[in-house]
């Protein structure tokens, strides 16, 4: 080969090598100027190149922003000075399908015509074959699973508001999860979680844990804290005022201070509120943490609470103790029969009837027992006694002596069952 040819091929290979891309690797990204600080393979120094995205239209884009250490590669542009970003090289699969596999990255195998997307804060998106989707924000995930027919979501808390909720108050929402309420420094900007002091079962298991990695020789372990959680739905008109509310769980006011029943001051762990149309009476049903029920109803009206089980259901209850306060008239109907089974049993009131439209006075027993027959029959047994020893009766009338006796010892027969006339089962008073 002559010099000459030799020359002419060289000359050819460097002009060949300029016509084919370039590598180069990003140091720098300026983010005003979409544009991007190159270092490549085959130039000195750097150099500044305008993204290249994915897709750039006159309203719709698919747009990223390289990381510092991206790979691409460059090629001359026939219309313009320099160079352009025409591809990224993504030489490090095999091992990151590796990390994936072992759970340090979040990562897959596609399969023919699936899509990933995965941007460096872990927002992820992953669209299936076979029709899966899956969305991810870090720790907080969404799957639209067609292969499953389920719709799966994973996160501490689920929120939901209108249109017109307002971040300074419990509005127009509904919450599920661990219970974030509102800052008090800065109420319209942050939330913050509430914390409760650890359960026993917490308290040991992480006790159990501290001493496994002290033995293991690993670091010490952070004291454990366990959060509030809770479901509410909180609903008003569009003049703001309450129509109601809903809470379960662990039950916390506007300012993450936790609510307690009305009656026994105990942690609430239900409480539902219902509110009339003038916004000022409201109808509040509680259960606390030991489950005491307290329901009440504030309306200074006269309102209604009908009971309807239906005339074929067997009403069964079963309690401790009873108490009824009716502060005006009641009515207690039975069709058939009513039946009251007590050790004892108080009717206290200043006007008691037995029977149909009762009019007759009713006798106390004691009183009459002690004041009226216990007296006069003592008084006749006295009396009989006397008029059968007299001797004078005796030889006027033996026949009437005897009846006299007769009678005494009817009267002492009588006087030993007056007693025996006092109920020991039903009391009156006077």
């Amino acid at each position: 080969m002559s010099t000459a040819t030799y020359e002419l091929n060289k000359r050819l290979d460097r002009r060949d090598i300029t016509l084919m891309p370039n590598r180069a690797v990003v140091t720098a990204a300026l983010l005003e100027e979409e544009a991007v600080v190159l270092d490549s393979a085959l130039s000195t120094g750097q150099s500044r190149r305008v993204l290249g995205h994915p897709y750039f239209g006159v309203n719709s884009w698919i747009r990223v922003m390289p990381e510092v250490g991206t790979e691409v590669l460059t090629l001359d542009r026939g219309d313009a000075v320099g160079d352009t970003i025409v591809a990224y090289l993504a030489n490090s699969m095999v091992r990151r399908h590796q990390d994936g596999r072992t759970e340090k990255l979040l990562i897959r195998v596609l399969n023919q015509g699936e899509i990933e997307l995965m941007s460096s804060g872990r927002a992820y998106i992953f669209l299936g074959a076979g029709g899966d989707l899956e969305l991810r924000g870090g720790m907080i995930r969404t799957d639209l699973l067609q292969t499953e027919q389920e719709h799966v979501s994973v996160s501490p808390t689920y929120v939901r508001k209108l249109h017109l909720a307002q971040p300074a108050s419990l509005e127009f929402q509904e919450r599920f999860g661990i219970v974030k309420r509102p800052d008090q420094k800065l109420i319209n900007a942050f939330q913050k979680y509430v914390r409760r002091t650890p359960s026993a079962t917490t308290t040991a298991n992480a006790a159990t844990e501290a001493a496994s990695a002290f033995a293991s020789g690993g670091p010490a372990l952070a004291p454990p804290q366990d959060f509030a959680f809770e479901y509410g739905r909180w609903l008003c008109g569009s003049d703001r005022l309450p129509l109601c509310s809903l809470q379960e769980g662990h039950v916390y006011d506007e300012t993450g201070k936790e609510k307690t029943q009305s009656s026994t001051s105990k942690a609430l762990r239900y409480e539902r509120i219902l509110v009339d149309y003038q916004g000022s009476t409201n109808l509040n049903l509680q259960v606390d943490q030991e489950l005491n029920v307290n329901y009440t109803n504030s309306s200074q009206y006269p309102r209604e609470f009908k009971f309807d089980l239906g005339s074929l259901v067997t009403l069964d209850l079963t309690a401790n103790q009873q108490k009824f306060t009716i502060t005006k008239t009641g009515n207690l109907n039975y069709g058939t029969s009513w039946t009251i089974t007590s050790p004892k049993l108080s009717l206290k009131s200043s006007d008691v009837g037995f029977g149909d439209s009762p009019t007759i006075a009713a006798i106390l027993g004691t009183t009459l027992v002690n004041s009226v027959l216990t007296p006069l029959v003592s008084a006749l047994q006295i009396f009989f006694q006397l008029y059968g020893t007299d001797q004078v009766i005796k030889n006027i009338s033996p026949q009437t002596v005897a009846s006299g006796a007769a009678a005494n010892a009817v009267l002492t027969a009588v006087s030993a069952q007056i007693q025996s006339c006092l109920s020991k089962q039903v009391k009156l008073t006077g």
